[in-house]
């Protein structure tokens, strides 16, 4: 059974889609804020790989990066309320 948090939905930033599931999204935005805060992974930099699949300058700020993480969450929240309440209606 899946979920809609392991669903891959179309994710653009910096006019790059790319199909990501919703927990992926997520353990970004915590491993951002993580980095932000100066914690360090021995797999490299969470912040470089998403910039580099969404082809985001390397001399962009991590604050950049999660903004655009956070705008993509809060979309697919608000579609997720707006399905709720129009099945809810029906």
């Amino acid at each position: 059974m899946t979920t809609m948090l392991t669903v891959p939905i179309r994710v653009t930033i910096n006019d790059v889609e790319r199909a990501v599931p919703v927990f992926q999204l997520i353990q970004w935005k915590h491993a951002i804020k993580l980095e932000m805060e100066g914690l360090r992974y021995s797999r490299g930099n969470v912040c470089a790989h998403v910039k580099k699949l969404f082809n985001i300058h390397p001399q962009e700020k991590r604050q950049v990066v999660l903004n655009a993480i956070v705008d993509v969450l809060e979309q697919v929240e608000s579609h997720i309320k707006e399905k709720d309440n129009a099945d809810a209606n029906s």
